[in-house]
């Protein structure tokens, strides 16, 4: 039974983990997609 309780804990925090590194790589991919999309296709952006 401790070792099924230790099993579920562990891929819990993995699941969690992999939530977090695909979040915040979506985010600023998309971001960093964003930007350079309406930099060069509508004249927009930072340097604006």
């Amino acid at each position: 039974m401790n070792q099924n309780l230790k099993d579920i804990v562990v891929k819990v925090l993995q699941v969690t983990l992999g939530f977090w590194v695909i979040k915040v790589l979506a985010t600023t991919l998309g971001e960093t997609g964003g930007l350079e999309l309406s930099r060069y296709t509508a004249n927009l952006g930072i340097t604006v």
